[in-house]
């Protein structure tokens, strides 16, 4: 059974996708001459490991966007770990949702067929570790052939990382962006910091080829980036842009407030 579905970006990038799980999740595997990156680690009901062997198995360095529990299952198959300085005290002491919770969503509307016959869901859970090692905005990632670029973008969550390949200009924007509706309605989200984020992206990196988000369709463009900021700003010009003021449509835009 194949619960990954591969792509390929180009011959150095490839999509790992979880598209059987209700959070349609995107890992990226990014090829390098000394070393290979893998950007977050996906659901955990199957090891991504496995599948990144079989593509090149070269030593693979995890990077982790943020500590959602849909971003870190695998995270105990990689012995290095890179992650920010708040993510790592998440690693350390624990995300703050419980375990219960987390493990209803790993399995939630999913086909019992396309369990892994072994999977036991009570053993479920998430690694905490003093193992992390922190990185910051501006730090480079050099893999030979490509420098990927590290980039702090809270809003989503106070820890979130983007990370910009500097050779190809890809953004790998972790959950700063995905299509579909926008939900920024939820508590650990700041607003504030979100925008300020977006524009960030905006001016520093105007040169991006696309966006990679890690959920639904993987691949986005940076119009729609632009076309979103800008219907932010109008909402926030509208005193619209804060929590509880609701759904916000504009054209196939969406955004739960």
């Amino acid at each position: 059974m194949n619960w990954f579905n591969i792509e390929k970006l180009d011959q150095q990038t490839y999509i790992i996708s979880e598209n059987q799980h209700w959070e349609e999740f995107n890992s990226y595997y990014l090829i390098g001459d000394q070393y290979n990156l893998l950007i977050d680690c996906g659901i955990g009901i199957y090891n991504i490991k496995k599948v990144l062997t079989k593509i090149d198995n070269k030593k693979t360095k995890l990077l982790i966007t943020h500590m959602h529990w849909d971003h870190i299952g695998n995270m105990d198959k990689f012995k290095e770990v890179y992650l920010s300085q708040k993510a790592n005290h998440y690693f350390k002491n624990g995300v703050e949702e419980s375990i219960d919770s987390i493990r209803k969503k790993v399995i939630r509307d999913v086909d019992k067929e396309l369990l892994p016959t072994d999977f036991n869901l009570e053993q479920f859970h998430l690694e905490t570790s003093n193992r992390g090692i922190e990185i910051e905005e501006g730090n480079i990632f050099e893999m030979g052939n490509r420098k990927i670029e590290v980039v702090s973008a809270p809003g989503h969550t106070d820890d979130h990382l983007c990370f910009y390949d500097l050779s190809n200009d890809y953004l790998f924007a972790g959950d700063l962006l995905y299509k579909g509706p926008l939900y920024l309605n939820s508590d650990n989200i700041n607003l504030k910091k979100y925008l300020y984020s977006l524009n960030k992206i905006l001016k520093k990196y105007n040169d991006m080829k696309c966006i990679l988000s890690s959920h639904y369709d993987p691949i986005i463009n940076i119009d729609y980036l632009k076309d979103i900021y800008k219907f932010i700003l109008k909402l926030k010009d509208e005193g619209k842009y804060q929590k509880g003021s609701g759904l916000h449509k504009k054209g196939e835009y969406k955004i739960y407030l």
